[in-house]
């Protein structure tokens, strides 16, 4: 896994711009399967209410927050 694909794949959720799960394989320069791998992390190691709107036909976060992605010093 490539973080920066990862924090690319949260700025597109944010946006409402990551389209299917085959546009959004080709914005991130990766295979169909690879998003659903990346979706998969985000919700469950990460906890991020991440959904599929088929309605609108994009992925998105059912509620507002954010991820943290930093080292904190103990």
């Amino acid at each position: 896994m490539q973080i920066e694909k990862m924090q690319y794949l949260i700025h597109l959720i944010a946006q409402s711009s990551t389209g299917t799960p085959l546009q959004l394989a080709n914005r991130l320069e990766v295979s169909e399967r690879m998003v659903y791998v990346y979706i998969n992390i985000l919700k469950r190691q990460c906890g991020a209410p991440v959904r599929f709107n088929k309605l609108r036909g994009h992925y998105e976060f059912e509620r507002e927050g954010r991820l943290h992605w930093h080292w904190e010093k103990y």
